[in-house]
């Protein structure tokens, strides 16, 4: 169709094209039995991303409406980033290679 997937970024929710995402991988445990798995933006630059500074951002926020002010956005960021690295599992990050 010509039309490029997208991917809502778990930690910024700001919305890339497949190919500007990665795929951050957290092992839970020394076994490598169970994992968890997060998609980012692959210019890592989520900070920036969610106080609007950057192109992409701009682009999501026309796409996706929210209720929520920058300051919201920057605490949600915060708070879920916080979440996420405070487990202490071993991190694997490769580059989305999810295809459709």
């Amino acid at each position: 169709s010509g039309v490029s997937a997208s991917i809502l970024c778990d930690f910024c929710f700001t919305l890339q094209a497949r190919s500007q995402t990665a795929l951050i991988t957290f092992n839970l445990n020394r076994e490598k039995t169970k994992s968890v798995g997060y998609y980012c933006c692959a210019d890592l630059q989520c900070s920036l991303h969610t106080r609007g500074l950057t192109d992409a951002s701009l682009r999501s926020k026309s796409q996706i409406r929210e209720d929520i002010t920058p300051e919201g956005r920057t605490a949600r960021f915060k708070a879920k980033t916080e979440k996420i690295f405070a487990s202490n599992g071993s991190i694997i990050v490769s580059p989305n290679t999810t295809t459709k």
